[in-house]
C-alpha cells in the first residue's frame, strides 16, 4: 500500500476517533444538563417571564419531557463547544500554514465572543421587550403558553441574534483578503439595509416588531463594520508606504 493511502487511512482513523470523542462529550453534557435542569436551565428559560403573570402549560403527556431533552441536548452541545473546538483544531491545524494558523487563533475566539454577545443582547434587551409587546396584544386574555412552543420561540429568537452578530467578522474577513473595501460597503449601504430587513424577516417570528428589534442592532453592526474596514485599509496603506520607502 502506498504512503499516500496509508496517510489517508491514518487521517480517517484520527477523524473517526475525534467524532467518537465528540459524541461521548455531547452525550455527557446532555446528561449533566438534564440532571441539573431544574436548578439551572429552567431558571434561565423562565427568567424572561417572571413577574409577567404568564403561565407555562403542558398540552401533551410527553411535552415537558421531550422539551427538557431538546434543551438538555442543546445545552450539552454548547457546554462541549470548547472541547469540540480543541478536537477539531488539533485535526486541522497541522495542515495549515503559519499565517493561516494566526487567523484561526484570532477568528475562533472573536466568533465565539460575537455570538455570545448577540445571544446575551437578545436575551436581556430584546426578548423582554418582545414578550411585553406580544403578550400585551391580548390585554383581555390570560397568557397560558405551551412550554414547548415557548422554548421554541425563545431559541428561535436568540440564536439568530448570535448569527447576525458575526457580521463585523465577515466584513473584516472580506476586506482582509482583498475581496472588497470600506468604499464598497458605503456605496451599497441602502442595499445592505434592505438585505438586513429581509434576513431579519426570515430569521425572526413573523411580525414587524421582532424584525425591527433585530434589524436595528444589525444596522449598527454594519456601520461599525465599515469603520473597522476603513481602519484595516488605512493600516494596510501605511504598511505599503513604509515598504516602498524602505
Amino acid at each position: 500500500m502506498s504512503d499516500m493511502s496509508m496517510s489517508l487511512i491514518d487521517h480517517l482513523e484520527d477523524l473517526r476517533k475525534i467524532i467518537i470523542r465528540l459524541i461521548l462529550a455531547i452525550l455527557l453534557g446532555t446528561i449533566v444538563s438534564f440532571v441539573f435542569f431544574e436548578e439551572v436551565i429552567s431558571q434561565v428559560i423562565n427568567a424572561p417571564i417572571i413577574g409577567k403573570e404568564i403561565q407555562l402549560v403542558q398540552l401533551t403527556v410527553t411535552e415537558a419531557f421531550l422539551t427538557k431533552i431538546k434543551i438538555s441536548l442543546l445545552s450539552g452541545v454548547m457546554i462541549t463547544i470548547p472541547f469540540t473546538a480543541w478536537q477539531l483544531w488539533s485535526f486541522i491545524l497541522p495542515a495549515l500554514y503559519a499565517h493561516e494558523k494566526k487567523y484561526v487563533y484570532i477568528i475562533t475566539p472573536m466568533s465565539a465572543i460575537l455570538f455570545t454577545a448577540g445571544v446575551v443582547f437578545g436575551y436581556y434587551v430584546v426578548l423582554p421587550l418582545a414578550l411585553i409587546f406580544f403578550i400585551g396584544q391580548g390585554a383581555n386574555l390570560v397568557p397560558m403558553l405551551s412550554f414547548a412552543r415557548y422554548v421554541s420561540f425563545v431559541l428561535g429568537f436568540l440564536i439568530p441574534f448570535g448569527l447576525v452578530f458575526q457580521l463585523p467578522l465577515a466584513v473584516v474577513f472580506l476586506v482582509k483578503i482583498g475581496v472588497t473595501d470600506y468604499k464598497f460597503f458605503v456605496a451599497k449601504r441602502k442595499y445592505a439595509v434592505l438585505i438586513i430587513f429581509v434576513i431579519s424577516a426570515l430569521l425572526t417570528p413573523a411580525d414587524v416588531v421582532s424584525q425591527l428589534l433585530m434589524a436595528g442592532p444589525v444596522m449598527l453592526l454594519y456601520e461599525i463594520s465599515i469603520l473597522i474596514s476603513w481602519l484595516i485599509r488605512k493600516k494596510v496603506k501605511e504598511e505599503d508606504e513604509e515598504n516602498n520607502v524602505s
